[in-house]
C-alpha cells in the first residue's frame, strides 16, 4: 500500500467538512420551516381563543348583571334559599367572567397586544372592597380576610390589580 499524502488527506477532511456544512444548511432550512409552520398554528390558536372568550364574555356579564338585579329584589322578595342560590349564581358568573378576561389578557399578552389602562388609583380603597367581596367565598372555607387599611394612591391599572388582588386572594 502507498501511504495517503498529506494533499490527499486535507482533501478528505474538505469533503467531509463539505458534506456536514451541507447537512446542517438542510437541517436548518427544515427548522425554519418548521418554526414558520408553529407560528401559523400559534397565530390560529390565539384568534380561536380570542373569539371563543369575546362569544362566552357576553352571556356571562349577562348573567352577572342580571343576577345582580334579582338580588336587588326589584322583582319581589327573595326567601333565604333564592337569595343564596342567587349570590352563589352571581358569584359563580363574576368568577367564570374573570377566567374570560384573563384568557383575553393571556392572548393579548402573546400577541404583543395587552395595554395597562393607568390612572390614580386609591390603593387602600381598591384592596379593602376586594377584601370584603372576597370574604364571602373565604368564609365559605372557614378562612377569615384581615386587612389593615393605609391611605395610599398609586398609578395603576385598577382592574388588573383587582384581578391580582382575587388570585392571591
Amino acid at each position: 500500500e502507498i501511504p495517503e499524502s498529506p494533499a490527499g488527506a486535507g482533501e478528505h477532511e474538505f469533503e467531509e467538512l463539505t458534506r456536514l456544512t451541507n447537512e446542517l444548511i438542510t437541517a436548518q432550512r427544515r427548522l425554519e420551516k418548521q418554526s414558520a409552520k408553529l407560528r401559523k398554528l400559534h397565530d390560529k390558536k390565539n384568534l380561536a381563543m380570542g373569539i371563543v372568550a369575546h362569544d362566552l364574555r357576553n352571556p356571562l356579564a349577562l348573567i352577572e348583571m342580571e343576577s345582580q338585579f334579582l338580588l336587588g329584589e326589584s322583582q319581589g322578595p327573595l326567601n333565604e334559599n333564592q337569595r343564596e342560590l342567587l349570590k352563589s349564581i352571581h358569584r359563580q358568573g363574576r368568577l367564570m367572567l374573570s377566567i374570560v378576561n384573563d384568557l383575553l389578557d393571556v392572548a393579548a399578552i402573546d400577541a404583543g397586544h395587552f395595554e395597562l389602562s393607568l390612572s390614580k388609583t386609591p390603593v387602600g380603597e381598591l384592596v379593602e372592597q376586594n377584601v370584603r367581596k372576597n370574604s364571602l367565598l373565604a368564609a365559605e372555607k372557614s378562612v377569615r380576610i384581615r386587612f389593615q387599611r393605609a391611605d395610599i394612591t398609586a398609578d395603576m391599572d385598577a382592574n388588573k390589580f383587582e384581578q391580582v388582588l382575587n388570585n392571591l386572594i
